[in-house]
């Protein structure tokens, strides 16, 4: 529970630092972002979530801001859906 709530605490700070560096066509601040992110993730067994963090890091090593967006959103729907799950989960 401890690391549910970490999660639910500490992700949307992380998506919005990612939405800041694609904003502001930051790929290393994206990358950096993207890699904390996809720790977490992996550590709570949100697969999906660490792909989508792993395909916004390779955009930001790479440079490229223009597949950022779409995976961002994506990432973030899955964020609200693997919350869900969770409190499901947890009762």
């Amino acid at each position: 529970p401890e690391l549910v709530d970490l999660f639910r605490s500490e992700t949307p700070r992380r998506l919005a630092a990612l939405r800041a560096a694609y904003t502001s066509g930051s790929p290393t601040q994206l990358t950096q972002e993207a890699h904390a992110l996809k720790s977490g993730c992996a550590q709570l067994g949100a697969r999906q979530m660490a792909d989508l963090c792993q395909g916004l890091e390779i955009q930001g090593r790479i440079g490229s801001m223009q597949a950022a967006g779409p995976l961002l959103d994506e990432l973030e729907r899955e964020f609200h859906a693997v919350t869900q799950a969770l409190l499901v989960q947890l009762g």
